[in-house]
């Protein structure tokens, strides 16, 4: 079983939206058809627990579990998307998620984003992926990359999701990313065919994946074909 680090750093590099953890068949696929990207995940996943300490502070239970409520709602309906290749009554039905989420965060996410201390490290991941899915509101997104940024300094988040945040920005700007996070596919039924989105300079891109902390695009894109390419291609656990 990947370290929980390596699954979240997994979502945090994969396209479209922070993915949800891998179920375990597809842990087991990419470890296999993915060697090198394993390998990256591992190194990540020492390198995170050394350098990361638990917070100190009072946690707010409520506003924790209030929030893991609603993460596991994105989770649920991203799976079920994946798993019907992006089919249209899962399409709407993740969107209506996200409608959902996006109106729950601009009231709980009023005066900032979570920290560590009211929410947990895991919570701050969860706060995360919400508001990388909140695209019907790209003020609101936007307004939550600076927050973002600080969580990761602080070393509550990893230098992936702001990466990933801040390409997320640039495309709903109509901007070409900058670090090569967000893909999509154009060929209905098939989210295994994903592509790259325009992305600037793409001469020095892997340059600008090192700097903050995402694996070299060949194993993003080993991983991506893996995960999208749906359960029944992946072996059994």
């Amino acid at each position: 079983m990947t370290h929980r680090f390596a699954r979240r750093a997994l979502a945090a590099t994969l396209c479209l939206a922070s993915l949800p953890a891998c179920a375990d068949a597809q842990d087991d696929a990419i470890r296999a058809q993915c060697p090198s990207a394993q390998a990256w995940m591992d190194r990540m996943a020492a390198a995170h627990a050394k350098k990361t300490p638990p917070p100190k502070g009072a946690l707010d239970p409520a506003f924790r579990d209030e929030l893991h409520a609603h993460h596991d709602t994105d989770v649920a309906a991203r799976r079920a998307w994946i798993e019907a290749q992006g089919a249209k009554p899962q399409t709407e039905h993740m969107l209506a998620i996200d409608r959902d989420n996006l109106a729950w965060m601009k009231r709980r996410f009023a005066k900032g984003f979570p920290s560590a201390a009211q929410v947990g490290r895991n919570g701050v991941e969860e706060a995360f992926l919400l508001v990388q899915h909140a695209d019907g509101d790209h003020a609101f997104q936007s307004s939550m990359l600076e927050p973002i940024m600080a969580a990761a300094k602080r070393g509550e988040l990893p230098q992936g999701d702001v990466a990933m945040l801040i390409d997320r920005v640039l495309r709903a700007e109509g901007k070409p990313q900058r670090y090569g996070t967000q893909y999509q596919s154009n060929t209905p039924g098939d989210l295994s065919a994903m592509k790259l989105q325009p992305t600037e300079d793409p001469a020095h891109l892997e340059a600008r994946r090192a700097s903050m902390d995402l694996m070299p695009s060949d194993d993003y894109a080993c991983m991506l074909k893996v995960v999208y390419a749906g359960s029944s291609q992946a072996p059994a656990h």
